[in-house]
């Protein structure tokens, strides 16, 4: 749980339980429609281009939250779709898929949460709303995360990477998945 957020030397800087310090990114907004707005601030750890790492074996890090993403899932090939081509599955086989895929030497994949999801939005755009030079299969598509809507256990929380919305659909609905790894404490 969330035990302190403050402003320091230009980052923003949370501490959770158990003295992990995180340092959160800019949004990438720079747009100021008022003063106070996220464009007027511009707070946080300041990402750039050097937010994101190609690993070369089809992962992309993040480097503030050290997260590990498939970078195209198509490209992986069997449940996950062909390249340029990324297969849709209903929630419960988004989970079993991403548990069970050993992919570029690591077995720990899983579907992300919905925070480490929207963590990818880019909001200095729009249509896609993601950086599409690390993450090219992304435009305009709808992404499972592990998380449960607040309102019911039937209906689970996805991402939206073409106008940076999130939503919630029933089990049965089919969305794109992207595999991640790490950020556990």
């Amino acid at each position: 749980m969330e035990k302190d957020y403050s402003y320091a030397n230009g980052k923003l800087i949370g501490t959770l339980e158990g003295g992990v310090t995180i340092i959160i990114p800019k949004t990438g907004q720079t747009t100021k429609v008022r003063d106070g707005d996220d464009g007027d601030y511009e707070a946080g750890y300041a990402i750039g281009a050097s937010r994101y790492r190609d690993n070369g074996d089809g992962t992309v890090s993040e480097l503030v939250s050290g997260l590990m993403w498939v970078k195209e899932p198509g490209a992986i090939g069997g449940v996950f779709g062909s390249a340029g081509n990324p297969a849709k599955m209903i929630w419960n086989d988004a989970i079993d898929n991403c548990e069970a895929l050993t992919y570029a030497g690591h077995s720990d994949w899983r579907l992300p949460n919905i925070f480490e999801l929207c963590s990818l939005w880019k909001l200095d755009r729009r249509y896609p709303c993601i950086d599409i030079a690390y993450f090219p299969d992304c435009e305009g598509t709808f992404h499972w995360t592990s998380s449960l809507y607040p309102v019911g256990a039937t209906n689970m929380m996805f991402v939206d990477f073409a106008y940076a919305n999130t939503g919630a659909q029933v089990l049965g609905y089919s969305c794109h998945v992207r595999p991640v790894r790490g950020g556990l404490v």
